[in-house]
């Protein structure tokens, strides 16, 4: 992510989950959350009852006593998202889909159109009349 605040010149202090949705990407933390939910999802489908129970366990009970259920209550805080839910109605490949995203306020709104529109000013994209940009 630092190479591109250099590269469109944007300052050090411009947050990095900014800086991931004006450049179309996921952040590292996000990404390892959903590699994490397609892995709870693969294991509660999974063929052996074993490997089912013992996520289900990890997930409805054991929680914070077990890393999978750790990852698990990391994942619900980011997103306020309820993997029991899904299991009681059966996992859906669509609950671990790259759609999960943050709730952003109107400032990070704010902010992030600034952003994109700095970028389209210096690389010439975005015309202002009566404007010099140098």
């Amino acid at each position: 992510m630092m190479g591109l605040r250099r590269v469109w010149e944007l300052p050090n202090t411009f947050r990095s989950d900014y800086l991931s949705i004006v450049s179309g990407t996921s952040l590292i933390y996000d990404e390892l959350c959903r590699r994490f939910l397609n892995f709870i999802a693969t294991c509660h489908s999974s063929d052996s009852e074993l490997i089912r129970s013992v996520v289900k366990h990890a997930i409805l009970c054991a929680r914070v006593q077990s890393p999978v259920g750790r990852n698990y209550v990391l994942c619900y805080e980011r997103y306020s998202f309820k993997v029991e839910d899904e299991f009681r109605s059966g996992l859906k490949s669509s609950c671990c889909s790259s759609e999960i995203s943050m709730q952003l306020s109107f400032i990070d709104c704010c902010h992030i159109t600034f952003a994109l529109e700095l970028i389209k000013l210096r690389a010439g994209i975005l015309y202002t009349p009566e404007c010099e940009w140098s």
